[in-house]
């Protein structure tokens, strides 16, 4: 059996389709459960936002041609050591350079048109991925995003954070 394959045997049971959270739905949650507050993206590194959009150009050659990098929305979040979000400071986080910002918080950047998460903190990515959830049409054609999506919920499962 192949790796996608067992990923729908063993995690596609799991999975409620059709709960899929929009980006708004996605803000009010980091703000209301994780007591995020919202930052200025063009603060955080100019080297992290170039890797960002370059990551995110070959996602939208291939998936979406007709959205250029220049119509992008982020938003950014960081994510408070008191409150809702402050037990994944218990996991590792990467350091991020953010002006005027601790260095060793934790962000999370949204972008409005495509399902981009970025998170300097492995496990709240992968949490934010799954609560996130995945489209009726993702689950029903077992696209590559419903892959990624039970991809995820393995990474969560083996605690590969």
């Amino acid at each position: 059996m192949d790796n996608i394959a067992r990923l729908i045997k063993l995690y596609k049971p799991l999975v409620n389709p059709g709960n899929k959270m929009t980006f708004t739905e996605m803000c009010s949650f980091l703000e209301e459960n994780m007591s995020a507050v919202k930052i200025d993206f063009d603060l955080i590194s100019e080297i992290t936002r170039r890797m960002m959009k370059v990551s995110i150009g070959h996602y939208l050659r291939e998936n979406k041609p007709d959205l250029s990098l220049d119509k992008l929305q982020f938003v950014a979040y960081e994510i408070p050591r008191e409150g809702k979000g402050a037990e994944y400071y218990n996991y590792p986080h990467i350091s991020l350079r953010v002006e005027g910002h601790n260095h060793n918080s934790i962000y999370v950047v949204l972008e409005k048109h495509i399902d981009y998460i970025h998170c300097n903190c492995n496990k709240l990515f992968l949490d934010l991925t799954i609560k996130r959830g995945v489209s009726e049409y993702d689950y029903e054609n077992n696209t590559m995003r419903l892959i990624e999506y039970l991809s995820r919920i393995e990474a969560l499962e083996q605690k590969w954070y």
